[in-house]
């Protein structure tokens, strides 16, 4: 296979810092990972996250249409996937290119991706409990001010978008989908199947939300074994439309 571009979508609350480790675990040389830029962290804290994830998807597709055009692949984590998602409906219906492969990991398809208990984002101890519930952040750095005070409302903007999201626009991938799945997860992934007229594949691993973290290497491995056994297209697609029930 020719080289590739991966692009990450990260989690509600995530940035380049949490997968920039990655970078080391995709060593083949046809693998280039890219980590979409969201606003309001890293080298875009002073941006504000859009209320949707339709304008935040329009907002990445712009910065990374020059990714979008090659041979790419997109992996998305928990609200990255939506992210994802709509980043690549966009490359597919404005540049008739979709990805050599659609990487999911825990994330409900976009049907029923909707994050419905705001109520425990209104205090501190109700953000501690989502966070303890999804996992992905250390007990030490829940209890510490400074970074509370410095990730709550990053988070908290990230998970509003969520709550907000309708997949006004539901859709078929003209690619092959690869869904990562923690068996102690309660994401129901498997509904992305309808998501795509080619090939699926399923892989659990054990742990939960966040079985990312400490099966690092063999989720890495698993991507790229993936992609070897592809092939890229070069033909143009066009967009089906999905009616979800």
């Amino acid at each position: 296979m020719s080289a590739a571009n991966l692009l990450c979508f990260p989690h509600a609350g995530g940035s380049s810092f949490y997968y920039e480790r990655w970078r080391s675990l995709f060593t083949a040389r046809n693998i280039d990972l890219h980590i979409a830029p969201y606003p309001h962290r890293d080298r875009r804290i002073n941006e504000p996250m859009p209320k949707l994830v339709q304008e935040l998807a329009e907002d990445l597709y712009m910065r990374l249409m020059s990714e979008l055009g090659g041979n790419y692949v997109t992996w998305g984590h928990s609200m990255g996937a939506i992210i994802a998602y709509e980043v690549t409906k966009r490359a597919i219906e404005r540049l008739g290119n979709p990805p050599i492969l659609f990487t999911v990991s825990s994330s409900s398809a976009p049907c029923d991706a909707q994050f419905i208990d705001t109520k425990t984002l209104v205090t501190p101890d109700g953000i501690r409990r989502v966070l303890r519930r999804y996992g992905g952040v250390e007990e030490a750095a829940l209890v510490n001010r400074d970074f509370m005070e410095y990730f709550t409302p990053i988070l908290v903007d990230d998970m509003m978008m969520l709550a907000r999201y309708e997949d006004n626009q539901p859709a078929v991938l003209s690619c092959p989908l690869l869904l990562l799945e923690g068996s102690e997860d309660t994401s129901r992934i498997a509904f992305w199947e309808i998501y795509t007229s080619a090939t699926s594949e399923v892989r659990f691993y054990p742990g939960g939300h966040f079985f990312i973290t400490t099966h690092a290497r063999e989720v890495a491995a698993t991507i790229s074994h993936r992609l070897s056994a592809l092939t890229p297209k070069h033909s143009p697609f066009k967009l089906k439309s999905l009616r979800v029930e």
